[in-house]
């Protein structure tokens, strides 16, 4: 689910000349949440550097499921990019990805006490990955909530601390 190097995405162009894709999911949803086709029309209608970083991303989400990036900076129940990620804002937030849909598991066996922790109140399942979403829907993991400092008050993500290094 980690942004894949351009080094790596134009080596591999390069040399093999084929199409690829990096394939976001986990066992709760039977595997698949996005992947990083990229489509015919979008390669003709976009330059070499727009595909390369789509192709770099954790991808669009799948038809039958539902995604959204949920800025857990905002007030709580404030979302960001809802609904198959149709609106970004210019800035990338960092927001928790949430999905629904027919291939979203129900819960964890005999564990009804801890599903508040791992579903929201209208049943979106919290996967506990942090991401981005560009302007065309693509979604970016870089991070895990679990991995958040709480320091005056306000939430800092260790890829943020990162960036500033």
């Amino acid at each position: 689910g980690c942004p894949l190097a351009p080094a790596s995405v134009t080596t591999s162009f390069s040399t093999f000349g084929c199409e690829f894709f990096i394939s976001y999911g986990m066992t709760e949803c039977c595997g698949k949440i996005s992947m990083s086709i990229i489509d015919r029309e979008f390669l003709r209608s976009n330059n070499h550097d727009v595909c390369l970083a789509a192709m770099q991303t954790s991808g669009r989400p799948f038809f039958l499921m539902d995604v959204k990036v949920v800025d857990l900076k905002a007030n709580a129940g404030s979302h960001a990019h809802e609904n198959g990620l149709k609106e970004a804002s210019r800035i990338p937030r960092i927001g928790e990805v949430r999905v629904r849909g027919p291939t979203t598991f129900g819960g964890y066996l005999q564990q009804g006490d801890v599903q508040l922790e791992h579903f929201d109140d209208c049943g979106w399942f919290r996967t506990g990955d942090l991401a981005t979403v560009d302007s065309n829907g693509y979604i970016t993991i870089v991070d895990r909530a679990k991995d958040m400092i709480l320091c005056g008050g306000e939430n800092v993500y260790c890829a943020e601390v990162e960036l500033l290094r």
